[in-house]
């Protein structure tokens, strides 16, 4: 008899959200999503990318990038290849900083 009831219960939790709009839903999802995020932050969690300055060692090879850079020994595409970051992140990365490279 409790299995039934469970049964009867989820379907008419499905039956009432298929007679929400599509809008309705989306913004019930959202608003689950961002309840998680902001528990899941209360707890610690870390959300988002990771910046890569928290990379290991990244610092230090960027200022060694930025060196060879200015000194022309490098473009802008190499050494983006070389930190393993993309080319706008280098360049928002450098421009931030106000250097003319």
């Amino acid at each position: 008899m409790e299995a039934l009831n469970r049964i009867a219960d989820a379907l008419e939790r499905i039956a009432e959200s298929l007679e929400r709009t599509p809008e309705q839903r989306d913004v019930q999802a959202s608003e689950r999503i961002k309840k998680g995020m902001k528990d899941a932050q209360m707890q610690g969690a870390a959300i988002g990318r990771p910046s890569i300055w928290s990379r290991p060692g990244f610092a230090e090879a960027y200022r060694i990038m930025r060196l060879r850079m200015k000194s022309g020994e490098i473009s802008r595409r190499q050494a983006a290849m070389e930190l393993g970051i993309g080319y706008a992140t280098l360049k928002r990365t450098l421009d931030g900083e106000g250097v003319g490279i």
